[in-house]
């Protein structure tokens, strides 16, 4: 009996100790926050739409421009063609996709306005390795999934799995899908096949990439707007006690659901939650170990 317990507690630690293992892999993420620390020269308009910073929403948003463009994008690069923008620029390593392990879970919040309703989000995806002067992507617009439900103007967060691009899309040959398996990311713009009109607009708060399905499932990010406050009205004649008037003052309420900004080149959830289950972790196996040492002695004695 004593015996049956102390493998009952070594096993509990055991197992405590590999869900603090997987802890430490679910914090690896590739995190592309539209904020308005985001450089908007890294993403350019794209034909006959305009990329702008819309501070309400802390979100990117692709509005109609001209009537020239067959599709919604917001392309990364400064929008002359010649001087492309990397994930670099923008304080993110580039990662590997498509290949066992890699980073092939992507996870985006998007919103449309004025009951716009793409059928899809594809993607260009671009990799240094591949360059040439003219041609910065390893081929056009993949599809990544769909946007069901997306007309109804509110956020939504879709996950897209990288390993089914071939499935979504057929015309693939097996030398692009070669080309885009294993590769090094370091460009993406984001594409909606429909044109919007001059009423309608997208939103992006960010694009995320994972290595699990659980990892992309458990991300998640709140956007809470500036809250300006205003002191009372003080009369023309009247000062402070330092000779001046208070100024308005703004403050910055950005969080995650966790209560933190993420780090773009951080990684989500927070590192927060790995101290807490290293801490959990070996409270038991000291207890583990007490108990061991105890049920010993009882038996030697």
């Amino acid at each position: 009996m004593k015996k049956a317990f102390v493998l009952i507690v070594i096993s509990i630690a055991v197992f405590a100790i590999t869900l603090s293992c997987h802890a430490v892999d679910a914090t690896d993420a590739k995190v592309i926050l539209f904020n308005d620390e985001m450089d908007i020269n890294a993403w350019s308009y794209w034909w006959g739409n305009y990329t702008s910073y819309d501070a309400g929403e802390g979100a990117y948003k692709v509005s109609f421009r001209t009537d020239g463009s067959p599709a919604t994008c917001m392309e990364m690069d400064t929008g002359n063609q010649s001087d492309y923008s990397l994930l670099e620029d923008i304080g993110i390593t580039p990662f590997t996709i498509f290949d066992e392990g890699a980073y092939n879970f992507v996870k985006v919040r998007i919103k449309t306005q004025n009951g716009f309703k793409p059928s899809c989000l594809s993607a260009h995806l671009g990799t240094t390795e591949y360059l040439s002067d003219t041609s910065p992507w390893i081929q056009t617009g993949v599809k990544l999934g769909d946007l069901t439900g997306i007309e109804d103007g509110e956020w939504h967060e879709y996950i897209f799995d990288l390993n089914q691009i071939p499935q979504n899309n057929s015309w693939l040959t097996e030398e692009d899908i070669g080309k885009i398996r294993g590769m090094l990311l370091n460009k993406i713009s984001l594409i909606i096949p429909e044109k919007i009109t001059a009423s309608q607009a997208v939103l992006y708060q960010y694009i995320a990439f994972f290595k699990t399905a659980e990892e992309a499932e458990s991300f998640s990010y709140t956007y809470v707007p500036p809250v300006t406050t205003e002191k009372p009205d003080i009369p023309k004649n009247t000062e402070t006690e330092t000779g001046t008037v208070p100024e308005q003052s703004s403050v910055r309420q950005t969080e995650t659901a966790a209560g933190t900004k993420p780090d773009t080149n951080q990684t989500a959830p927070e590192k927060n939650n790995l101290s807490v289950v290293l801490i959990v972790v070996s409270a038991i196996v000291l207890v583990a170990g007490a108990a061991t040492v105890i049920i010993i002695k009882r038996n030697k004695s």
